[in-house]
């Protein structure tokens, strides 16, 4: 498939509603595609290098969400990651399709590492929302928990110095941790309830604040959402 077929996809699959949710993300060019619908196109296409580069060259949360999606799994480099998350400018593109990239990446402690290191404002976002996934995600054998806990500690000092994004990827950080790594329930729920309340990024309503506390309490008792539950429930049958 060519460039010109793929932007040929997008404007016929375009929609006003999603182009307004995607707007807050303040790319240069917008479609207003759905996630489904950019999924579907890509599995069209398949894994193809050459068009996963050409479509990084153009700013739009569609070009850049395809273009990870496309891309051979074996050939990114830590220089990919950082180049992707800063083109991917704090939106859902990190969320929806790089954490998976970097989860299940031989390099992904390593890049998460330079990701929480950073001073760019966007790396930051794409760590925490990453690293949510890594805390679900890995085995327990290879996951590193003293890292962990430096996250744990570093939202409990700094969270409130964050942009509402950035706060609530860290809150949903230690969610993640108390959920699903036993060795970080007890450091979850101490910056839990540290951080108290935490504003969602739309809907800013008294029925729709984030509490860390809230979600460990009611749902680190299902195995469904909790490895931890899931860890205490085989231990018991």
């Amino acid at each position: 498939m060519k460039l010109n077929e793929i932007k040929d996809f997008l404007n016929l699959h375009r929609q006003d509603k999603v182009e307004k949710i995607y707007s807050i993300y303040h790319f240069q060019q917008r479609y207003g595609v759905k996630v489904t619908d950019l999924r579907t196109l890509a599995k069209t296409i398949g894994y193809d290098q050459y068009l996963a580069s050409e479509l990084l060259t153009i700013d739009s949360y569609e070009t850049i969400f395809l273009s990870v999606i496309i891309k051979d799994p074996s050939s990114w480099t830590e220089d990919d990651f950082n180049l992707y998350a800063k083109k991917a400018r704090s939106s859902s593109v990190v969320d929806q399709a790089l954490a998976d990239v970097i989860v299940t990446s031989p390099k992904s402690l390593t890049c998460l590492k330079n990701f929480f290191h950073s001073d760019d404002p966007d790396l930051t976002y794409a760590f925490y929302a990453i690293f949510q996934g890594y805390l679900r995600k890995t085995p327990l054998d290879i996951l590193d928990v003293s890292f962990g806990t430096i996250v744990l500690d570093h939202i409990k000092t700094h969270i409130q110095d964050e942009s509402a994004s950035i706060q609530n990827a860290m809150n949903n950080v230690v969610v993640m941790a108390g959920l699903h790594v036993p060795l970080l329930v007890e450091k979850a729920y101490e910056v839990a309830h540290h951080i108290g309340y935490v504003l969602p990024v739309r809907a800013k309503n008294s029925c729709n604040i984030q509490s860390a506390v809230d979600y460990l309490d009611r749902y680190i008792v299902n195995p469904k959402y909790s490895r931890v539950a899931k860890i205490k429930q085989e231990k018991t049958t």
